[in-house]
């Protein structure tokens, strides 16, 4: 399934926008694969956790998409900060703006 379905399923993935919905339908386009690899029936009263034991697997292609766009998002040059720092600034007409400051 690795080798012939993920890269279709996860062309371009580091675009995507994962929202708790898309990460639900990665996990059960996951399952169902599995599934189908294994000839289990979507009626039968098998658990996911069945069938991931039964097939040696866990469960990775959300966690593989997730570390597909932040090493597109990270570069080779790209250094991400530590810890980023609020700061707080008042303008002339006395409204507080709360800017993000990085420390490298």
């Amino acid at each position: 399934m690795k080798e012939l379905v993920w890269p279709v399923a996860t062309y371009g993935c580091e675009s995507w926008t994962l929202r708790k919905n898309e990460e639900t339908h990665l996990d059960a386009f996951e399952m169902k694969g599995l599934r189908r690899i294994l000839r289990v029936s979507w009626t039968a009263t098998k658990t996911n956790e069945w069938v991931l034991n039964k097939a040696g697997v866990k469960r990775e292609l959300l966690d593989t998409v997730k570390a597909r766009k932040l090493a597109y998002c990270k570069g080779p040059s790209v250094q991400f900060p530590l810890s980023p720092k609020f700061a707080v600034k008042k303008s002339l007409t006395n409204s507080i703006r709360v800017s993000l400051i990085y420390l490298y």
